[in-house]
Order: structure tokens, then C-alpha cells, then sequence
């Protein structure tokens, strides 16, 4: 989980928990799709003094489904650059998946509404004479995305996505964390999932 940059802390004075001898990371990329409750508890227990009241509000926005992009910076403290972003996802001919998040009256955090009243459920003759049938869903999705720090080269990147609707191990998914899993006798770096693999986890 992230640690903030300590303002007024050389970078090659700190180190990365349980890795001795490694200078720390002065950026953080933080990407956690389908975040669960206790991925949620850990991001907020772990973050700094200066990073609660962010982290609060990215976690509001997140489970509120709010829609808003933003950049505030003033001088002398930490900007914030973010966006959130609502949306829905048509999928067509797959089973049902339903969000597991729930309220605190124990509905789905987000929705899942049949498209079967839209007659999409019906039976298509294909030439090779199979049957097949089409079920169409719409899920509810929220992306929440932050960039905060101290300048452009001490930062911490966060961003939470919803995926309940997709395969959890799909290896082929970019968007999922298994895509990004290597072999472990490959001594290749980490690819970063925050940026679709196209950083190294060590940049």
C-alpha cells in the first residue's frame, strides 16, 4: 500500500517496508480493480496524515458513483489532480454476474438490470443451423482516479475501477491483475497494471 512522500525527506533516506537496501519509491501507482471492502479498509488505514482527507474523498466518490474531474493546487502544499467517472457496460450472451459490494442496507453497491424486456433474449437461426441464445445485461460500473503529491516527481497514483462483471482470472485481460502475473523465474521487471503495462512497476 502507498506511502506518502514525507515533505522535507531525502528520497534515498527512506526505504520500502521489507525490502532493505532499496532506495524508496518517491511515486506510488496504485491500481485495484474490483476493490473489495477490505482492499478499501487497508488503502485508508495505510495512508499518511497528509493523504487521509484525499483518500477519504476518493473513497467516497468511488462508492457514491460520482462524476467530476478536477486539478487543485495551491503553493506550498500537496495538488490533486482526479476524475471519477460513472458508466455502464452493455454485455451481450454471457450469464449474470452481480456486484458483491453491498450497502449498509445489504443491496449490490451497483446494479445489474436484465435487458430481457428489450426481446433480446430470443432465438437466432445461424447457417450451420445451431440455436443460440442471446441474454443482454447492463452493469453499473464507477472508475475513481487520483494523482496527488508534492510536485511532479513525488506523486502517488490511485485508481479504483469496478470489474464484477468480468472474469477475475482472465490472464488475457489487460484490465485484470492476473494479466500482469510473471513466472517467477523471470527476471524480467514487473509490468505496472496502472498504466496498461506500458511502465515497469520499478519506474
Amino acid at each position: 500500500m502507498p506511502n506518502h512522500v514525507v515533505k522535507g525527506h531525502w528520497p534515498h533516506t527512506l526505504q520500502r517496508i521489507g525490502e532493505d537496501g532499496m532506495e524508496n519509491s518517491v511515486r506510488r501507482r496504485i491500481y485495484i480493480p474490483n476493490p473489495s471492502p477490505t482492499a478499501l479498509g487497508v488503502l485508508a488505514l495505510r495512508s499518511s496524515y497528509e493523504q487521509k482527507q484525499v483518500i477519504r474523498q476518493l473513497l467516497f466518490d468511488y462508492l457514491d458513483s460520482s462524476t467530476s474531474v478536477g486539478l487543485k493546487s495551491s503553493e506550498g502544499d500537496d495538488f490533486i489532480l482526479e476524475f471519477h467517472m460513472p458508466c455502464l457496460i452493455w454485455q451481450k450472451g454471457q450469464p449474470k454476474k452481480d456486484d458483491l459490494g453491498r450497502t449498509t442496507n445489504t443491496d449490490a453497491l451497483r446494479k445489474t438490470i436484465d435487458l430481457s424486456f428489450l426481446a433480446t433474449s430470443v432465438n437466432h437461426s445461424q447457417d450451420d443451423g445451431r440455436t443460440l441464445e442471446e441474454t443482454d445485461y447492463l452493469y453499473e460500473c464507477q472508475t475513481s482516479f487520483i494523482v496527488t503529491g508534492w510536485d511532479t516527481s513525488s506523486w502517488t497514483a490511485i485508481c479504483l475501477v469496478d470489474s464484477y462483471f468480468k472474469s477475475q482470472t482472465d490472464a488475457e485481460d489487460p484490465y485484470m491483475l492476473p494479466h500482469y502475473a510473471k513466472d517467477p523465474d523471470d527476471d524480467d521487471p514487473d509490468l505496472d497494471p496502472l498504466s496498461i503495462g506500458k511502465l515497469t512497476a520499478d519506474k
